[in-house]
């Protein structure tokens, strides 16, 4: 307290991100959130042509009128049950072997499909913000929408403390033009082509400094019930270390 007024956090990504390994509380509400976004599998289904969309909405509509009928009849169906019927309506449109497919399986050789997309969602959930690099090989000679046809190779989330949005002021409104990644203090542009960028709405117009670009951090919101959290577990713990027993002071010469 300064003043008899409290006194906040900086609302920042790298205080939002610290708050994950420090606050016991948004561990557990972000990473039980992370787990569950994490756990849906992803997979790469082929659509032969315009006329089976017909075909898809009822094998659709008669998987739902299957998982009601277990529903009914099992009461809280075990999700085996429901696997079984989904692998049963849809396993001969799964696409395995492709680029894409085995992408989306292993974004990158240190992580599976599971951890990438825990780590994409955890720092979107504290900073509002996730960056997806989308590693297209050394060929930046090939700028804009050329760059689109070149395949991918990897996907890495980037730390997002650490990456800038780079604007064209001289629009109205701003352009995104690219991105900057400060890694070790050194900045290395990436084209906006390489980056998809994962957000949480941001309603607030800022026509200086075009801060509307970045989604809004839930932490920003609630680091006040943060601070108020991490004070009484100091002001606990402080009391039993030192106040629930008394303090001794013993002096010697």
């Amino acid at each position: 307290m300064i003043g008899m007024q409290p006194v906040y956090p900086e609302a920042n990504m790298t205080q939002f991100i610290k708050a994950y390994s420090d606050n016991a509380t948004v561990y557990t509400i972000v990473s039980l959130m992370a787990r569950k976004f994490a756990f849906i599998p992803r997979y790469l289904y082929k659509v032969e042509n315009d006329t089976t969309t017909k075909e898809e909405k009822k094998q659709q509509a008669k998987f739902r009128r299957k998982y009601q009928r277990v529903v009914k009849n099992y009461g809280n169906t075990t999700a085996k049950k429901i696997d079984e019927l989904h692998t049963k309506a849809y396993q001969d449109d799964v696409v395995d072997g492709s680029p894409l497919s085995q992408l989306l399986a292993q974004p990158n050789d240190g992580m599976g499909q599971d951890s990438f997309y825990q780590v994409i969602y955890t720092l979107k959930k504290l900073t509002g913000n996730s960056f997806e690099w989308l590693n297209r090989g050394d060929n930046d000679q090939i700028v804009g929408t050329a760059r689109l046809k070149l395949p991918i190779m990897e996907r890495i989330p980037l730390p997002t403390n650490l990456v800038t949005i780079n604007v064209d002021r001289s629009y109205m409104f701003g352009l995104i033009v690219g991105y900057t990644y400060w890694g070790a203090g050194q900045p290395i542009f990436i084209p906006k082509e390489d980056i998809i960028h994962w957000k949480d709405p941001n309603p607030t117009h800022d026509p200086l400094n075009f801060s509307h670009f970045y989604g809004v951090a839930p932490l920003q919101a609630g680091r006040k019930l943060v601070a108020q959290d991490d004070a009484q577990v100091d002001s606990a713990v402080a009391m039993f270390q030192n106040g629930a027993h008394g303090v001794y002071c013993i002096t010697r010469p």
